[in-house]
């Protein structure tokens, strides 16, 4: 995914102005975004394979994509060489952070940018020469996990308490079944913790509780579990 998302980057900072003009802007300060950009991808250069190389008559930039890899040490070190024997700057685009980036304090190392960040420029644009172009671009990059930053929801920042909330219900119920029928409590309801425990462990994989959707998803099961237990107590 990384090299077509790269070609798809490229393609657009060749074909909208106004975008390869915030994208200069983002990436590195007082860049000329009115000066003739050659804009290449996929290069090999002093043995070192470059994602993205922009290139006036006075500028050699260094366009590094991260999107599920991380950046190393090694590697960041052979782009600055390169750049420097270029005359030129190295940048990070990123999904999240990296920390050999932070680290670094090389002058030649520009700085490190986030793909949101960019998604967010771009989603503000107005003045296009293709809508669709950007908005199948922006929506891919959210898709992957690289669109504009959408802020917590009060659901999703309540949502650990409930399920730690629902938790302790839960064991109190198996309890409480225990202590009225020991002997049914053996078969059932390890049966009864046995589904929960694959429904917990299913959402907690996947990220944890993000609303409470999930949480009535959940008890929507286990409560139905829990009824069917008890009502076998009850034969």
């Amino acid at each position: 995914m990384r090299i077509f998302f790269t070609e798809l980057i490229a393609y657009v900072i060749r074909e909208e102005p106004t975008a390869r003009r915030e994208f200069l802007a983002l990436i590195a300060e007082e860049l000329p975004a009115g000066e003739d950009w050659a804009i290449e991808t996929q290069q090999s250069i002093s043995g070192f394979f470059i994602d993205l190389l922009l290139k006036t008559a006075r500028h050699f930039l260094i366009v590094e994509n991260k999107v599920d890899s991380a950046l190393s040490k090694e590697q960041l070190n052979n782009y600055l060489q390169v750049s420097r024997d270029h005359i030129g700057g190295v940048v990070l685009l990123t999904r999240s952070l990296q920390p050999e980036a932070i680290q670094c304090r090389d002058p030649l190392f520009l700085r490190q940018v986030l793909w949101s960040d960019l998604a967010e420029l771009w989603n503000k644009l107005n003045a296009l020469n293709d809508r669709r172009l950007m908005d199948n671009v922006l929506q891919f990059m959210k898709e992957n996990g690289m669109g504009t930053w959408i802020p917590f929801q009060a659901a999703e920042i309540e949502a650990p308490g409930h399920l730690q909330t629902l938790e302790t219900k839960l064991q109190h119920l198996a309890d409480e079944i225990h202590r009225q029928s020991p002997s049914i409590h053996l078969r059932m309801s390890q049966t009864s913790r046995a589904v929960l425990h694959s429904r917990l462990a299913a959402i907690k994989a996947s990220g944890g509780f993000r609303s409470k959707q999930h949480l009535q998803k959940l008890t929507s099961g286990t409560s139905r579990v829990c009824v069917w237990t008890a009502a076998r107590l009850g034969d």
